[in-house]
Order: C-alpha cells, then sequence, then structure tokens
C-alpha cells in the first residue's frame, strides 16, 4: 500500500478571505434552502412514522 501526499492548494487564511462569485453564492444559498426543507420533510415523516 502507498502513501498519498497531502497537497496544499491554499492556506486557510487564503481560502476565507476570497469572496465567491455571485452565481456560485446564489446557487449555494439555493442548495441550502432545498436541504433544509428535504432534513425538515424528513424529520416530519419520522415523527409521523414513530406515532402511529
Amino acid at each position: 500500500m502507498r502513501k498519498l501526499h497531502r497537497v496544499e492548494v491554499a492556506t486557510r487564511e487564503e481560502a476565507v478571505g476570497q469572496a465567491l462569485p455571485e452565481a456560485v453564492a446564489e446557487a449555494l444559498g439555493e442548495l441550502l434552502g432545498a436541504a433544509q426543507e428535504g432534513l425538515l420533510a424528513l424529520s416530519v415523516g419520522v415523527g409521523l412514522g414513530w406515532s402511529r
């Protein structure tokens, strides 16, 4: 088995300091909203299934 070496593309400070393009930020916001709705629906479904 061979070892893999970690390659650092950017430091944490460089990554945090970079702003995302507006289109990417908007898409991530939509994805986050969909994930939150999905988790809410899942928790409601589990709760209803458990109460029966």
